[in-house]
């Protein structure tokens, strides 16, 4: 199916995992927050063949981000790719959805599954609540990668277009507009590629489908 084909199919927004990932889905119940979260897991009987990896998505993302890198790393030893609470297919709580919050789910999912120490990668709200994790926990953390993040540093002033998402009764708006335009929800991803239109036909109709589930 392609973007076009798409387009004339009616959106299924219950997010479905990924066909190809569907042996690694698991659902697992924190045991402190006490809401669940939707992950990958390619080895979660794996007791040994080195340090876990864990990947965490950024922000309007979930865990299907790394699907290129996922079965690569899977060769290697497990990979944990999450959904963060509030995204993708994970429980979405009342709750503060700061960045310490959400380093404070990570080390919870880590408690949860018996992991001591894992490598951990974030992108974009994933690296900066990596980065966040591994500067309060740093015996926890192996190794770190983060990609288009930023330092943790203290509150400064919000970007015009962040202000508007969290103004009363806009943001909320703003996403019934998309909901109602699945093509303006589509090209509402243009400035975050240099060629949308470039991508692989295959992509191009995941990020049809997704960014229209999101919204």
């Amino acid at each position: 199916m392609n973007v076009q084909q798409a387009a004339s199919t009616p959106i299924d927004r219950t997010m479905p995992p990924l066909p190809e990932f569907a042996p690694y889905v698991r659902r697992v119940a924190l045991a402190r927050h006490g809401f669940s979260l939707f992950l990958y897991d390619t080895q979660p009987d794996a007791g040994s063949g080195g340090v876990p990896r864990l990947l965490v998505h950024g922000l309007g993302d979930e865990a299907d981000t790394w699907r290129h890198v996922l079965p690569t790393l899977a060769a290697q030893r497990r990979v944990i790719a999450v959904d963060l609470p509030g995204f993708g297919r994970s429980d979405k709580p009342d709750a503060p959805y700061s960045v310490p919050w959400y380093a404070g789910v990570l080390l919870d999912l880590l408690d949860t599954l018996q992991i001591e120490r894992v490598a951990l990668a974030g992108h974009s709200l994933g690296a900066v609540t990596s980065h966040w994790l591994a500067l309060e926990q740093p015996a926890r953390i192996e190794r770190l990668a983060l990609l288009d993040g930023g330092l943790v540093a203290k509150p400064g002033k919000l970007d015009l277009g962040t202000m508007l998402f969290l103004a009363p009764g806009i943001g909320e708006w703003l996403y019934t507009r998309l909901r109602k335009d699945p093509q303006a929800a589509y090209d509402s991803l243009r400035p975050y590629y240099a060629n949308l239109d470039a991508l692989p036909e295959a992509d191009r109709t995941l990020h049809y489908e997704r960014v229209n589930q999101r919204v």
